[in-house]
């Protein structure tokens, strides 16, 4: 069984926290999660337990335990599909984003965004906003003579 270890504090090491869980049975793995763009420890984890009882002993009794001055957070992981799926916002996001793309004022939105058309927003060329279609056209030209 997979199991989420949250509010990690950011100085743990991946003994420390095998150290813990493997008081309660054996422990597969940890997979501690990394920032991309600093390379630091982001306080959550992914322990693995081959024994499911004996996970659900560690959560039961580690849930809310303190490691290095915080409080964990631990839960059954769950899958994929369970997850926040991150819709909206965002370029191009879901229904009523608002981002590139979206529905409610973003570039290319139908609610007055960049090429929306609820009105409000730039329409580009031959999108009847007062230009032809063949390419802009002043309604009147407004040079003098002498400037030809």
């Amino acid at each position: 069984m997979e199991i989420f270890v949250g509010n990690l504090p950011f100085d743990v090491t991946e003994q420390e926290i095998t150290d813990v869980f493997a008081a309660y049975g054996a422990v597969s793995a940890v997979k501690m999660l990394m920032d991309k763009m600093t390379g630091r420890f982001r306080g959550i984890a992914f322990v693995t337990m081959s024994d499911d009882a004996q996970a659900q002993q560690a959560m039961d009794a580690l849930n809310g335990k303190d490691l290095g001055g915080r409080p964990m957070r631990i839960d059954k992981t769950r899958e994929r599909s369970d997850r926040f799926n991150g819709e909206g916002g965002g370029f191009g996001g879901k229904p009523r984003s608002g981002g590139f793309g979206g529905n409610r004022g973003g570039f290319g939105g139908n609610r007055g965004g960049f090429g929306g058309n609820r009105g409000g927003g730039f329409k580009p060329r031959g999108a009847g906003n007062g230009f032809k279609r063949d390419g802009f056209k002043p309604k009147s030209d407004f040079r003098r003579d002498s400037e030809y």
